[in-house]
């Protein structure tokens, strides 16, 4: 008889078909998965509000903030990501995991990992075994 896989939460925001497709081949001989994959901020809050997560990842070009999503203004685009990064931490006490194709300033990293991000992680390609080592360590 097979055993039963634990099951791993998982909710992806932004560029979430390619993420969630890593996510099912780095993880699924490992954990039954249950995957929640939107491309809107709102969209993943309101899944979160009603359903147990046990992992946040989220793609920090494709976030569309909620109330700037609209503007050209960088600076209240990204301190509403951050904003929305402290409320998932507050609110959810879950591992968060940030991606981004391209090269974030240190200072910016450290604003991320201070807003509540457990992970930052830098550039596109990402290899398989390095995505599942980064969830297996934080869960």
């Amino acid at each position: 008889m097979k055993q039963k896989k634990e099951e791993l939460r998982v909710t992806i925001c932004g560029n979430a078909t390619n993420i969630a497709a890593l996510g099912e081949r780095s993880l699924q001989d490992t954990y039954a998965l249950k995957l929640c994959v939107t491309e809107e901020a709102l969209e993943l809050l309101s899944y979160a509000k009603f359903n147990a997560v046990d992992i946040f990842i989220l793609f920090l070009e494709n976030i569309v903030p909620i109330y700037s999503g609209g503007s050209n203004d960088y600076g209240a685009m990204h301190s509403e990501k951050l904003q929305m990064i402290k409320c998932l931490k507050r609110r959810y006490q879950r591992p968060i995991i940030i991606f981004s194709a391209f090269l974030i300033p240190k200072d910016v990293q450290k604003e991320l990992k201070d807003a509540g991000a457990d992970r930052v992680s830098v550039g596109w390609h990402i290899p398989q075994d390095k995505f599942r080592e980064t969830i297996l360590d934080l869960i």
